[in-house]
Formats: C-alpha cells, structure tokens, sequence
C-alpha cells in the first residue's frame, strides 16, 4: 500500500480548470504539480479544499467529493439506491472540526464523513438550503451559513437551531443567504450575506448589521 502524501510543505492554488500542487525540492526550487480530470479529479471547478489529519487531501467539487492520497483519486458521488451516499455531486464547503469530523457541505445540506464505515451520515436542516460554509468557533460550535438561513448544530441531537431575517426585528440576521462565517477575538460571529456583514452576539441572540 503506498503512502498518504508525504510531509512537505504545500501551498494550494485553485483554478477553473484543475487544482495546483506547489512544493519545495532539497535545491529550495519552486515544484509544481497539477491536478486536473486527466489524473481523476472528477470536475476542473474546486470549491473547497482540505487536508485532514490524517494526510489526506480533500477537494470539493460540482461533480463529487475527491480524496487525493498522493498518488490517486477517490470520488464519492451522490447514489440513489445507497441512502449513506453522499448527499449531493454539488460539494461547496469542506471543514475537519477538533474531533477530527469530516464536514461536507453539499446542495441539498450536511454531511457528515464516516471514516470507518466509509459511508455519509446525513443531517437534514428545517428548509431546502445550499450550504456554503461549515465553521467550528472557539467554543467547538458548529455553525452553518445556508442559502435559507444560518443555523447552528447541535452535535449530541443532530437537530438544528436555526436563524432567519424577520422584517419586524431589528436585531434578526439582515438576509437569509448567508456567503462566510468567521469568529472575532471577542467571541462574536460574523457573516458575509446578501445585505451587507452581521456579527453575531450568541449570548443575547442579535444580529447587527453593517451596509455599504
């Protein structure tokens, strides 16, 4: 059995049609490599990237989930007749939380990767939602910026609370479609949408909003 990637350094570049390996030789020299379908990338367009813990590289794409290995390609696409498939071919966003849990972003909601059994554990939101990212805060909560809506996991349940505009509220999220989620050194949760940048007070549940 060979290896999983070696332990040099990698700097990922992603393009239209491919992805972009960048390491180092002895000499300090600059090596690429790309990666394109030729090698078995199931599509050119990479939404996401990771490497996880264990080496392996994870490339989210709009024909299936890829796992590169340094040498070759596993692609996980959606199946109807396999209900622990993965959930959809349309793979945006990629996140290994601090268990080691593989999070998959998908066109139709969560998943998430069973490295044991090799299958996908599905986690259905209350509203048909795109995911566009799944972020872990400081506090090891998994939050989920969605097309219809932020929601925020509840891992022990698998239920979600979930975070929608309401016109006659004015500390509600600004807009339901939410792009990014990052966290400030203060513990606040801010949130790229449609209608400008919220941050996110979890303790007293409002929103602030911030327009152009």
């Amino acid at each position: 059995m060979k290896p999983p990637i070696a332990p040099f350094r990698l700097l990922l570049l992603l393009f239209a049609q491919g992805v972009l390996l960048h390491g180092y030789s002895e000499t300090g020299s600059p090596i690429f490599k790309r990666l394109t379908t030729s090698d078995g990338l199931s599509q050119g367009h990479v939404s996401a990237v990771l490497k996880d813990y264990k080496g392996f590289m994870w490339f989210a794409t709009d024909e299936g989930l890829n796992k590169y290995d340094g040498y070759r390609f596993t692609v996980y696409k959606y199946n109807p007749d396999q209900k622990n498939s993965i959930r959809s071919n349309y793979v945006y966003d990629l996140l290994e939380d601090n268990a080691g849990n593989l999070w998959v972003g998908t066109a139709v909601g969560l998943d998430k990767y069973n490295r044991e059994k090799d299958i996908f554990i599905h986690y259905s939101l209350d509203a048909p939602a795109n995911v566009k990212d799944v972020f872990q805060d400081s506090k090891n909560r998994i939050w989920v910026a969605t097309t219809s809506g932020l929601y925020l996991l509840n891992t022990a349940t698998g239920g979600f609370s979930s975070f929608r505009h309401d016109a006659g509220n004015a500390y509600s999220i600004s807009n339901n479609f939410v792009y990014h989620l990052a966290e400030d050194r203060e513990g606040r949760l801010w949130m790229a949408t449609q209608d400008g940048a919220n941050w996110f007070d979890p303790q007293t549940g409002r929103f602030v909003c911030f327009r152009n």
